[in-house]
């Protein structure tokens, strides 16, 4: 099928006209493979997950089941679990320890109660029962209805 369409004149390239949109494309550029293979994690793997909050960027965690084709739910090493895309994660290929958000090594702290040997024993304490407790009650506005609502009766 062809209709009176010259070529432009500076780039010589064909105008697209109404007819063009019926006729099929000479090229398909855009080719989907869905059977491509792509990285694949098991349960129990140790990943990189991609965070959007705070200063880091990356933290790490367990795959702990996945929910689609291409998404997986992680437990982070802080307890938190997460969905994320299969772009959004890096495969760990070294054992990295586990993380604590703070480092109980940097603190000298000893706790004097626990040199004892004395078996610990919870306080008594006198409770007593509250006396009745009178509500103060608070004044009511009026409340005024308005004009057009005189007729009736609104009680």
């Amino acid at each position: 099928m062809k209709y009176r369409i010259m070529p432009h004149n500076v780039t010589q390239t064909n105008i697209r006209s109404r007819l063009d949109s019926f006729l099929p494309d000479k090229e398909q550029d855009h080719v989907v493979n869905f059977e491509k293979e792509c990285v694949e994690f098991q349960r129990g793997d140790r990943v990189q997950c991609r965070i959007y909050v705070g200063k880091n960027k990356w933290t790490f965690g367990k795959i702990s089941k996945r929910t689609g084709r291409l998404h997986y739910e992680i437990t982070l090493d802080n307890g938190k679990i997460c969905r994320r895309h299969i772009n959004q994660m890096m495969k760990c290929h070294r054992n990295v320890p586990v993380q604590s958000d703070v480092e109980l090594d940097h603190f000298d702290y000893v706790n004097p109660e626990s040199d004892s040997n004395e078996p610990i024993q919870p306080r008594q304490e006198n409770l007593q029962e509250p006396e009745h407790v009178t509500q103060n009650v608070r004044p009511r506005r009026n409340v005024r209805f308005p004009q057009y609502l005189q007729d009736y009766d609104l009680n």
